[in-house]
């Protein structure tokens, strides 16, 4: 008899264990890490971006494809109503270009902020192809290429949320100077709303 009631306490206490540590256990989508999005619960989404870091097709809070807000970015004051460049007050080193309303390409001259793979102005390019081995670039002679420099854009181009968005580096012959992120059309832009 005592062992029968040794055992059914033991039981007891092992699935009186086993419930506490299930109900200890977060629920199974409390928590997603999706391209720097936590979700917390089905209401709420919080974007947790670093402000001064490169993503694939966004900066900070600002996305490729986003629509224009006059809260978050400041037009140009000699803009047409068409296509106009912006600026953002808490990333100083980024141009944001805008057309019809949509954000098409943002540009940046800044050492400090790399692209999503890790490249920075003055990097060299073969740093550039170091850091994105095993893809391969789309490379085009740019227009303003003079006598004396020879100016390249070199694209690497990926599908984000159906549509084709790159990263460009404008490299100076053999130096990047420039990185930008954007769609198809606002990355082949040479001279933005000209």
């Amino acid at each position: 008899m005592a062992l029968y009631s040794s055992l059914y306490r033991i039981t007891g206490l092992l699935t009186a264990l086993v419930l506490s540590l299930a109900a200890c256990a977060p629920p199974s989508n409390t928590i997603t890490d999706a391209d720097t999005k936590v979700r917390v619960d089905d209401r709420t989404t919080t974007d947790i971006s670093p402000p001064n870091v490169f993503n694939r097709d966004s900066i900070g809070s600002t996305k490729i494809g986003d629509t224009f807000d006059s809260k978050k970015l400041n037009k140009a004051p000699s803009s047409f109503d068409r296509c106009f460049s912006a600026k953002n007050k808490a990333i100083p080193a980024a141009d944001y270009l805008i057309i019809d309303d949509k954000v098409v390409k943002i540009t940046i001259k800044d050492s400090d902020i790399p692209s999503a793979s890790g490249v920075k102005i003055g990097d060299s390019l073969s740093q550039v192809y170091a850091k994105h081995q095993g893809q391969t670039p789309e490379i085009i002679d740019s227009p303003f290429s003079g006598p004396d420099d020879k100016l390249i854009n070199m694209y690497y181009w990926t599908v984000e949320e159906g549509q084709r968005v790159g990263t460009r580096y404008d490299l100076n012959p053999d130096v990047v100077i420039n990185i930008s992120i954007g769609n198809e059309d606002g990355l082949m832009s040479q001279e933005g709303c000209v």
